[in-house]
């Protein structure tokens, strides 16, 4: 299994939490597809899960880590 953001570097700075630019989901999903062959991909985040079209959890930042951790008890049960 393999929990990933589809940019695995931040594409912020200290003072701003931009989102990804096209290329950097491009390349990130790239990079991502190389690392999942052959493993259940769960992605983390809305831009992850339409770059992976895997199933996703939300992501943990500004105050969603309860919900990150009840998608992925819920992904991960059985």
């Amino acid at each position: 299994m393999l929990l990933w953001n589809v940019v695995p570097t931040h594409p912020g700075t200290e003072t701003t939490n931009r989102p990804p630019a096209r290329a950097e989901v491009v390349a990130g999903r790239l990079f991502a597809e190389e690392l999942a062959r052959g493993r259940q991909v769960i992605a983390v985040g809305r831009i992850a899960a339409a770059a992976l079209g895997s199933p996703a959890v939300r992501h943990p930042s500004r105050g969603g880590a309860v919900a990150f951790a009840a998608g992925l008890r819920e992904l991960t049960s059985s």
